[in-house]
């Protein structure tokens, strides 16, 4: 089963280094650099999670999110929120916009995929 996943984020290098760390795992990776990017991805492509930095500029990944959340198509699609550790209160914010779970960048690889793969069990038992 082909596992699809959105990553979002405005920073070259993390974005560069989140795909290779998924695609590693066989995972079919989509990027994208803004939030209205993301958006139009998501509704082409409908992938089975979205990693999202809530630190997007313009359209926030806080907007990302409760844009995603609001339409019925993405309800059930884990967002894992990315933030900055120095930002005391993104946490709290990523769980309000809707996000399912947070990570802290930079990204562990091995944290990274651990925390996917428990959003993916199901998706891969509900594919069979």
């Amino acid at each position: 089963m082909l596992v699809r996943i959105l990553i979002v984020d405005d920073n070259p290098d993390d974005l560069h280094a989140a795909r290779l760390i998924l695609q590693s795992k066989g995972w079919e990776v989509l990027t994208a650099r803004s939030g209205a990017e993301a958006l139009d991805l998501a509704h082409r492509h409908q992938p089975d999670v979205v990693l999202l930095d809530m630190s997007l500029p313009g359209m926030s990944g806080y907007e990302v999110c409760t844009c995603l959340r609001a339409n019925r198509r993405f309800r059930t699609v884990p967002i894992v929120a990315l933030v900055e550790p120095e930002e005391p209160c993104a946490r709290a914010l990523a769980f309000q916009a809707g996000a399912d779970t947070v990570i802290t960048k930079p990204l562990s690889a091995q944290a990274l995929t651990e925390r996917l793969k428990a959003f993916l069990v199901p998706v891969s038992i509900g594919h069979n």
